[in-house]
């Protein structure tokens, strides 16, 4: 192989690897986002909760049911 053709090959393997390493960011993030998601729905509605977490949870969840509403 010449410098040229090993340079080219250097070059695709580079590309390649931002290209995943670009989709595997997003993912994580993606995938960290639905997990908070999760958390807040599963955890924030719960009714055995200390009392002065209620009010956050009523914020939370008015916060939640307009986020649910603009999705639709």
């Amino acid at each position: 192989m010449t410098s040229e053709q090993v340079g080219i090959v250097i070059t695709l393997i580079g590309f390649v690897g931002t290209c995943f390493n670009v989709w595997l960011t997003a993912r994580m993030k993606s995938d960290m986002a639905d997990l908070k998601n999760w958390a807040l729905l599963e955890f924030v509605r719960r009714d055995d909760m200390p009392l002065w977490i209620g009010p956050l949870r009523n914020q939370t969840q008015a916060a939640t049911s307009s986020l649910r509403e603009s999705q639709h």
